[in-house]
């Protein structure tokens, strides 16, 4: 199952000292404004999402941070060496036009995809290569 997230009104908190990867989940996140996402648009497009999803956003003079937290309840996220590997996927328009997007994916294998998708979703352009 791939889930996707597409992320409308999310209110980032701006945290100077920014955030350190070390495993443990700040204290600051539980202060910042989050989304529940419900909704997945694979295998079956805007059906209801198998797991509950929440999404938390911060951001520092330099960095875009999200802590995305998915509850499998029972079960374990899929990785697998056919590339069924369950991921996230992340939209992200800056400037709120609704039809063009940056997108960034990361699958528990480790891999990371990320492009720009122009004209209202019809194009999708993985040649762009960001940093992260």
């Amino acid at each position: 199952m791939v889930i996707l997230l597409i992320i409308f009104n999310l209110n980032a908190l701006f945290y100077e000292k920014g955030i350190k990867f070390d495993g443990e989940v700040d204290s600051i996140w539980k202060v910042c404004d989050s989304i529940i996402v419900d909704k997945m648009f694979y295998p079956f497009y805007d059906s209801t999402s198998t797991y509950k999803t929440t999404v938390k956003s911060i951001y520092d003079e330099n960095n875009l941070y999200f802590l995305i937290k998915i509850n499998y309840k029972e079960e374990k996220p899929r990785k697998e060496l056919s590339g069924k590997n369950d991921k996230i996927t992340l939209y992200i328009d800056p400037l709120l036009s609704k039809v063009n997007a940056y997108y960034f994916a990361a699958y528990l294998d480790g891999k990371r995809e990320d492009g720009i998708v122009t004209q209202d979703g019809r194009n999708f352009d993985d040649s762009w290569d960001s940093v992260w």
